[in-house]
């Protein structure tokens, strides 16, 4: 079982390397006994650079660790579990990811990015139980139910009989659960048919990722990143446009729906021309998700297309410390644009990337409402929602999003009844008591699971 240890607030390399050592000596974990760390940001540490594998092999610990940006795009991995996972001086860079190196050597840094991660994953995947995994599924569950939600999008892989199980053994779900497996998981034979239904648990699209993340300057821009270490660096497409277009081929001709993580409007131009090629039709509403930096030549696409844009509005105040010093003017205009999309008519679902953000869509709504900054103000207020749009991204927009606009979504004869009850009317003064109300009552398809 990898030990996990929360990084998130750092200042300083010198402060993260410190909670790992206290997190591993304090959990008196054996030798060799993996640890994994979230929550990073090198731009909140005054170092100036990303950590390295020699930060954390100054510790003089036996134990491998890989700790994640907050993003979970980009990770650093000690000496130690660099040699685990294959990663030693001239290997090839795993397709669809990245294994920095040290100056012009070939030797790792420590530091891997985007699809690099997914061999980590399946590394400590083959030390995980599944009563392990069903124990943190359930647990995860009772969490967000209790913060409000009717229902939650999911991309666990090999989970579709975890759920079941959880299911049974808990008397039903708590919540709806759109499971979204992502590609690899029908050539693996993993991946659950289009339309599987079961209770509360269903499948009905795949998720691609077409680039990374800006923290982490891996989303793919069509200019370069301001102020980047590398000289003329425009992040990175995880997958040629050839292939791109043949996975949203596959999957819209084997029945699933598509969602696509497109966060560079680099990516997002990628995926609009993918779409087209494969022939895919704005009934079958693909659903883009982040859709951070756009042009309004990306954004009319988006319309023709029918693509459904998936944000996540805290990212506002996450980002903004760092987005000025990545993005162009140019850019900027359209980015992080929820009210210019929604606009220009296209549909706008709500979310919260979780765990990257907090998953109560409380937050969500007054994030999009009043896009505080990390200092409190309100950044491009031009972008704000109203109440009633907040509220329909989340309810109406994410309803649509998931193709059952006709029975959740709104509180009506004949719907699911699927709602919250909290202690106040939010709509009063919400920017004060979006924050402070409490969740009371929680029903799902007509049952309190709250």
């Amino acid at each position: 079982m990898a030990a996990s240890v929360s990084l998130k607030g750092c200042v300083s390399i010198a402060e993260m390397t410190k909670r790992v050592d206290e997190y591993v000596r304090a959990q008196a974990l054996q030798p060799h006994e993996w640890v994994r760390g979230f929550g990073w940001d090198q731009d909140t540490m005054g170092d100036g650079r990303f950590p390295s594998r020699h930060d954390l092999d100054a510790l003089n610990l036996p134990n491998p660790m890989v700790l994640s940006r907050a993003c979970s795009h980009i990770a650093v991995v000690n000496s130690c579990g660099l040699d685990l996972l294959g990663f030693t001086p001239g290997c090839a860079d795993p397709h669809g990811g990245k294994v920095e190196r040290e100056g012009d050597t070939d030797i790792p840094s420590g530091i891997i990015c985007e699809r690099a991660l997914q061999v980590v994953a399946e590394f400590l995947e083959k030390q995980t139980t599944l009563a392990m995994r069903k124990k943190y599924i359930s647990s995860a569950l009772t969490s967000l139910v209790q913060l409000g939600l009717t229902a939650v999008q999911t991309n666990d892989e090999k989970a579709w009989d975890l759920y079941e199980d959880i299911a049974k053994e808990r008397g039903g779900l708590p919540m709806r659960v759109y499971l979204t497996p992502y590609y690899h998981e029908i050539a693996r034979g993993t991946c659950p048919a289009p339309g599987s239904h079961s209770g509360l648990l269903s499948v009905h699209r795949i998720k691609i990722l077409a680039d990374g993340s800006l923290g982490a300057e891996t989303a793919a821009l069509r200019v370069p990143y301001l102020h980047s270490a590398r000289c003329n660096h425009k992040g990175m497409l995880i997958y040629s446009n050839e292939e791109v277009t043949s996975m949203v081929r596959h999957a819209h001709e084997t029945g699933y729906r598509l969602e696509i993580h497109v966060i560079g409007d680099a990516a997002a131009a990628q995926v609009l021309d993918a779409l087209e090629a494969a022939h895919v039709p704005p009934s079958a509403r693909p659903i883009l998700t982040h859709c951070q930096v756009l042009g309004r030549d990306l954004i009319d696409r988006m319309v023709a297309h029918g693509a459904i844009a998936n944000v996540q509005p805290q990212f506002v105040t996450t980002d903004s410390l760092w987005v000025d010093k990545r993005l162009d003017d140019k850019t900027k205009p359209f980015s992080y644009a929820w009210k210019t999309l929604m606009r220009s008519g296209i549909v706008v679902a709500g979310g919260s990337d979780s765990p990257i953000e907090y998953p109560s869509p409380l937050v969500g709504i007054h994030a999009a409402m009043f896009r505080p900054d990390c200092n409190g103000k309100t950044w491009h207020p031009e972008e704000c929602l109203s109440f009633e749009e907040a509220i329909a991204i989340y309810t109406t927009g994410a309803a649509y999003a998931a193709q059952e606009e006709h029975r959740i979504g709104l509180l009506k004869p004949g719907y699911e009844a699927d709602f919250t009850v909290l202690d106040r009317d939010v709509s009063q003064d919400p920017q004060d008591s979006l924050l402070k109300a409490q969740v009371l009552e929680v029903w799902v398809h007509g049952e309190q699971t709250y």
